[in-house]
């Protein structure tokens, strides 16, 4: 369909009210992954298209909507509908760099960026990579050419007006998240997922992360980072010391995978 498209070009505008209406439709009868490639697919072949810019913003909204509402409600719907997790966090980071100013001009972003964070420690590894890859190019967004489409200035207002507050807004809930999945859940793709997404916030937002982790160091157990270690990160962190972040992260997993063998062999 997305040749089709391409192929017709602007004749196919005239469809797209009707073609809309039977994705929305289906969707919402049948959780099928198909209907967000669909949108994806209208959205590669209109995305640069001005005029389309606020019907595909609200789209967005529905598909979005009916995603969360309907098959996305909880934990174990997002690992029952695996093909839906991954195609609607791939549609995301796609839509960031199709067009930019579908996603940030989305009413509802806050609340999208919300949902993913509490999402963060499901388990089905292509959905978590869809969903790390997305937060990573959601937060670099200012560095990456993300897209031709809009100039510097909106790039950089965006980046400060959107990205940059929604980050601030749930930096502690992130590391909270960080610290205890990889207590509790202490599994290797998600630990390494979390840290990669943890190391780039520490190097873009230092002073907050300096906060953040301090005031949850009391997730941390002492059999997984001892006092002195937790100092130790901070200064880490506050010293730019890359390495010595990650040393301390990746003897923070590992003190957790001990602790958690120790608690099954008791239990």
């Amino acid at each position: 369909m997305k040749y089709f498209m391409r192929g017709l070009g602007q004749k196919f505008k005239a469809y797209l009210p009707e073609y809309k209406e039977i994705i929305i439709e289906g969707y919402n009868t049948k959780p099928y992954s198909a209907y967000i490639y669909a949108y994806e697919n209208i959205c590669s072949v209109f995305a640069s298209d001005y005029t389309l810019l606020n019907d595909l913003i609200i789209f967005l909204k529905e598909i979005f909507l009916i995603s969360f509402t309907k098959y996305l409600t909880d934990q174990d719907s997002f690992e029952y509908n695996q093909e839906i997790t991954n195609d609607f966090f791939g549609l995301l980071f796609h839509l960031l760099k199709l067009n930019p100013v579908i996603l940030f001009n989305l009413d509802i972003l806050e609340d999208l960026i919300s949902l993913i964070i509490s999402k963060l420690g499901f388990i089905h590894i292509d959905s978590l990579k869809n969903l790390f890859y997305f937060l990573e190019l959601f937060v670099t967004f200012e560095r990456k050419q993300s897209s031709k489409l809009i100039d510097e200035n909106t790039k950089k207002f965006y980046f400060e007006e959107k990205v940059c507050k929604l980050v601030k807004k749930h930096g502690h809930e992130i590391i909270k998240n960080f610290i205890t999945l990889t207590v509790y859940k202490t599994n290797k793709n998600l630990f390494t997922y979390l840290k990669d997404f943890v190391i780039i916030l520490i190097e873009m937002f230092r002073e907050d992360c300096i906060q953040w982790f301090g005031n949850c160091l009391q997730f941390i157990p002492s059999d997984c980072l001892t006092q002195s270690e937790q100092i130790k990160l901070i200064n880490y962190i506050k010293g730019a010391d890359a390495s010595g972040v990650k040393d301390s992260l990746k003897n923070f997993y590992k003190r957790c995978e001990i602790r958690y063998c120790r608690m099954r062999t008791f239990n």
